[in-house]
């Protein structure tokens, strides 16, 4: 975990992230609508993709983090030209990518 690091649930947040909280939630979650709490439900909402891109803006490193369906990220998150992969894992049913914001040419 670094400053500007921001992670991005690639489908519903993950069962175990409901039992394990802070696996991620220190980052800040740009995947994330309004909360369960604030919905007064188990499950948050997640925002439109104009204003998750928006959040992308100030984001240096972005974890991408799916469970079991692995798919790429949508083509409507804007993460092209600005960032690069650069690591993947796997273990069991979860996938996590790092994308790392590279400089501009």
């Amino acid at each position: 975990e670094r400053p500007g690091d921001a992670v991005y649930w690639l489908s519903a947040v993950p069962s175990w992230n409901l039992a394990y909280p802070d696996t991620f939630g220190r980052l800040r979650d740009i995947s994330l609508g309004e909360t369960a709490a604030q919905l007064g439900r188990l499950i948050s909402e997640e925002p439109p993709m104009a204003v998750i891109n928006q959040r992308l803006r100030g984001v240096q490193r972005l974890w991408i983090v799916e469970e079991k369906a692995w798919h790429n990220p949508p083509a409507s998150l804007n993460l092209t030209p600005g960032f690069r992969i650069a690591g993947q894992w796997r273990t069991g049913d979860v996938r996590l990518r790092l994308y790392v914001r590279v400089a501009p040419s």
